[in-house]
């Protein structure tokens, strides 16, 4: 029937490419559906396996069994079905049983059983052809729940080889050293002293069974990996612990910075990474052993970005390959920092092949040809210059050594060089359909003719944007300079690495803010794009990224109650690690954390952050801590997500804002973008500070406007302190009511200011009293009426803000005569007295030149004091806070507004509210 559709199909290729396309679909159907009766696996729908037994053939076999009869040996040709041959001890965990068979052309079942003196069948695999395989055992006479597990293609005559495996809780077979895809954990723990019998049944049909090879003094080979790398990880782990547990964080931050510790620290998170997932490797093999010992390679390895679904064993065993077929690997600074850029990027399930759908690259190829370009000076200089995590974007190439070979000598000669190559694009052909108006959207494939979609594919017939950027990339790594195809909203767009360090975005219809991570690529810490240029920062300061990131490792074995203080300080060396704000965010919600040893933590920070506000040129863009609402604007957010691409439209005449701050703001400046010839034509600024009242504070009058496409509108600041801002906006028709009225788009609205909180920061905390006081609540109840009076000469009282303030002053409301003689004013931050100061007559208020304070203590004597309330204030400032004023003096000029935005993000996550 095919080779008759064949003659019909080529018919109507000629006439009709739709029916062809659909008649090939059909033979492909057919096709697969006629082998499928040799290939198929057909599963058994019956889960009973008591039911599935009852197969006369086993029962057979089993009734002839001589109970009494027992044989011991270590190896036995021929052995005979349903016959017990003894192991001759116990099955202890890493002992094999293996039996050797011959294949027959049959589709009966057949199975190796292991069983004890009293014949309990402790543990049955059960082969069944064209069905899957049964992975049992019998327990005081009753069959346990089955393991389904897929049987490897036998064919007739085949001689094959069945091992089971004993280990710590589990069973594991092996078909011809193939390992099923499922184990089979123990029924009962006396398995492993009660295991002393095999039990060979089935064998009709022309199954043979040749051979059975019992246990013996040598283990299984991936037993003794297990056991190697639980015993290495078990001694790694107390070292570690030795140099962490009780240690101030400076102890841990040398530790982490010495060569023990560096191989301390990164050889147990790669050993753990690989334990985690069950999986194990030869720590016997001399390579490895080299790699897990040499400090350089070995940071090179875990500071490389992430590797895709923590591949860390793959990774290993290419980079083993690579050393073994080049030795230089050890000696060479260049090769080695490819080498480990080819690990970890080839240990990703597949390095796609771009020409060929479902393609996947070798990695120690691409590792030659990179080389050998190399030593030929073929290469531009960001090749050498490169770290290993930047030479990923290299060698991950979706284009073979073919193409690229071939799209470098088509490089352009006004481009070919470091600076310029990301302008190579600009000759390609960018169309939409080919010379036969076939379109591209409708189906790539008929659109380059259905040939292989290789670089000079893409030369010769064009495309649209993912062509461009495809073509692109694969230009700029045949230079040996980092690259990728970026995607977009509708788009996509390319990154490439200039010879300044940054990236660059080009061929781009947005900024970095929308950009994502193409599928295919490898990214660190989450998809964005953008996050490229925060690792890429990592990579300038690399090592302090590698000491923060061995602190963070470290933090994993500190007691809890100190991994804050190690993680905040792994922040402060290598701000630009993501993983550590994350992980300090959970720290900080741990119950065993002590209020104190935060406060003691962050203080240092707050100095230097106040100073750091006070500069103009340091306000943020807090609209980025507003909350904006409108009834008007669609996609309000949009405008002050700093996301090119985004903006906020109102269809109406007449549109209003509001943004509403966290905290009172000082707003010092507004900048608002219009989108093309949407500006409104009029728009009044409105101010609502603590009272609830709007106050009018600018018009479209006081604004300076740049630009007639697209206008910028700057407005200056005003001094109330300001809860809310509305904006209201609106373009009048004319009298007539004739002619269009262009509707208000917003593009990008910014407001420079900071936030604080200035005010009485003692109200409504808890408050303690020496013992003959009385009414210690109503010190900060702001209720005039109620009173706090110590009958002694010697008397105080203490305030718990809860958090650091920066104290202004404080107000007390004395009772008319019953003040003190003499008043001591004393302040804390964590466990440490930070100062004290005497107050002077009169003692209603006393100014404490913005000293920084958790709990406040007021010592009197002489008299008889009586108050009706005190008041401390100043600023306070939350953990949160003060982490984000962290943030944003790293991240105000370094990186998109985005990247600091959503690590402020991780912060606010926290549920810590102190």
């Amino acid at each position: 029937f095919i080779p008759r559709l064949l003659v019909v199909s080529w018919d109507l290729e000629r006439a009709d490419c739709n029916k062809f396309q659909k008649m090939m679909n059909l033979m492909v159907l057919l096709l697969c559906a006629s082998l499928s009766q040799y290939t198929a696996t057909i599963y058994d729908a019956d889960e009973d396996y008591q039911e599935d037994y009852e197969d006369a053939e086993e029962i057979i076999a089993y009734n002839e069994l001589d109970e009494t009869e027992l044989e011991s040996f270590e190896k036995i040709d021929n052995p005979k079905k349903g016959k017990k041959y003894s192991l001759g001890k116990a099955m202890e965990p890493g002992d094999i049983v293996e039996v050797h068979a011959s294949y027959g052309n049959n589709k009966n079942s057949f199975s190796v059983t292991l069983m004890g003196d009293t014949d309990d069948n402790f543990f049955k695999s059960r082969f069944r052809p064209g069905k899957k395989t049964i992975l049992t055992g019998k327990v005081e006479g009753e069959w346990q729940q089955g393991v389904y597990a897929q049987w490897p293609r036998l064919n007739s005559g085949q001689d094959f080889v069945i091992k089971v495996v004993m280990y710590d809780e589990s069973y594991e077979v092996f078909v011809d050293d193939i390992a099923l895809n499922h184990n089979y954990k123990f029924s009962t723990r006396n398995e492993v002293r009660c295991v002393n019998s095999v039990l060979l049944a089935g064998g009709n049909g022309g199954l043979t069974w040749t051979r059975i090879i019992l246990p013996g003094e040598n283990k299984s080979d991936k037993y003794r990996m297990i056991k190697d790398l639980e015993e290495n990880l078990s001694d790694l782990k107390e070292r570690i612990t030795d140099n962490v547990n009780g240690q101030s964080t400076n102890a841990v931050k040398q530790y982490a910075n010495s060569a023990e510790g560096t191989i301390d620290l990164f050889q147990w998170r790669l050993l753990q990474t690989i334990s985690d997932k069950s999986e194990m490797i030869d720590l016997d093999d001399s390579t490895l052993q080299w790699i897990l010992s040499n400090q350089e390679i070995l940071e090179m390895l875990m500071t490389s970005g992430d590797i895709a679904n923590d591949n860390y064993k793959k990774a290993l065993i290419i980079l083993v390959k690579l050393i073994n077929e080049d030795p230089l690997i050890k000696t060479v600074p260049l090769r080695m920092r490819l080498a480990v850029a080819t690990a970890v990027t080839f240990a990703a399930n597949c390095v796609r092949r771009m020409a060929v759908a479902h393609s996947c690259q070798d990695g120690m190829s691409k590792y030659k040809s990179f080389m050998d370009w190399s030593e030929k000076g073929l290469l531009y200089e960001q090749f050498n210059s490169g770290t290993a995590w930047h030479l990923r974007y290299v060698v991950g190439s979706w284009a073979t050594s073919e193409e690229l070979e071939w799209v470098r000598a088509k490089t352009p000669d006004s481009c070919d060089n470091p600076a310029d190559i990301g302008k190579g694009y600009k000759g390609m052909v960018g169309r939409g359909a080919n010379a036969e108006g076939l379109w591209l959207g409708h189906s790539p494939n008929r659109f380059y003719y259905f040939q292989p979609q290789t670089l000079k594919t893409l030369h010769e017939i064009g495309g649209a944007c993912g062509a461009i950027s495809k073509f692109s990339t694969g230009m700029i790594q045949s230079h040996g300079v980092p690259a990728m195809p970026v995607g977009m909203i509708k788009h996509c767009a390319f990154a490439w690495w200039k010879p300044d360090g940054e990236w660059s975005l080009d061929y781009a219809s947005s900024g970095w803010e929308v950009s994502k991570t193409h599928r295919g690529i490898q990214y660190s810490w989450e998809r964005p794009a953008y996050y490229f240029l925060l690792m890429n920062s990592a990579q300038k300061h690399l090592a302090e990224y590698r000491l923060s990131e061995k602190m963070r490792i470290a933090a994993k074995m500190a007691l809890s109650g100190d991994r804050f203080e190690i993680l905040e300080e792994a922040s402060t060396v290598s701000p630009y690690n993501f993983d550590v704000w994350v992980e300090l965010r959970a720290a900080m919600e741990d119950p065993t954390l002590e209020k104190a040893t935060i406060h003691s933590t962050l203080l240092p920070i707050l100095p230097s952050a106040r100073e750091w506000q006070k500069d103009p040129e340091n306000d943020h863009d807090i609209s980025l801590e507003a909350t904006v609402t409108s009834e008007d604007f669609v996609n309000a957010t949009g405008m002050v997500s700093g996301i090119k691409g985004y903006r906020a439209t109102c269809a109406s005449t007449i549109g209003e804002l509001l943004l509403d701050f966290p905290d009172p703001a000082e707003v010092n400046s507004i900048y608002i973008q219009w989108w093309k010839w949407s500006k409104a034509k009029h728009y009044d600024v409105y101010a609502m500070g603590s009272d609830g009242e709007y106050v009018l504070v600018k018009t479209q009058a006081d604004e300076r406007v740049e630009g007639r496409k697209s206008p910028r509108s700057f407005l200056d600041g005003w001094g109330m302190k300001t809860n809310r801002i509305k904006i209201e906006m609106r373009n009048e028709r004319p009298s007539n009511n004739e002619g269009p009225v262009n509707h208000i788009e917003i593009s990008k609205l910014i407001i420079k200011g900071r936030l604080y909180d200035y005010g009485a920061v003692s109200d409504g905390r808890p408050v303690t009293s020496s013992e003959l006081s009385t009414g210690a609540e109503n010190l900060v109840d702001s209720d005039e009426n109620t009173l706090w009076s110590a009958d002694a000469d010697n008397s105080w009282f203490e305030i718990d803000l809860g958090k650091i303030c920066v104290v202004e002053y404080i107000e007390f409301s004395w009772v008319e005569g019953a003040q003190p003689d003499h008043i001591t004013i004393s302040y804390n931050v964590g466990d440490g007295l930070r100062g004290q100061l005497s107050a002077e007559q009169p003692f209603d208020k006393v100014a404490m030149m913005g000293v920084e304070a958790v709990v406040m203590r007021v010592e009197m004597s002489g008299g008889n004091p009586t108050l009706r309330g005190v008041k401390v204030y100043g600023i306070e400032y939350s953990t949160k806070q003060i982490l984000k004023l962290k943030v944003d003096m790293v991240y105000k000029h370094s990186h998109p507004a985005i990247i600091g935005h959503d690590v402020k993000e991780v912060i606010d996550q926290s549920e810590y509210t102190h």
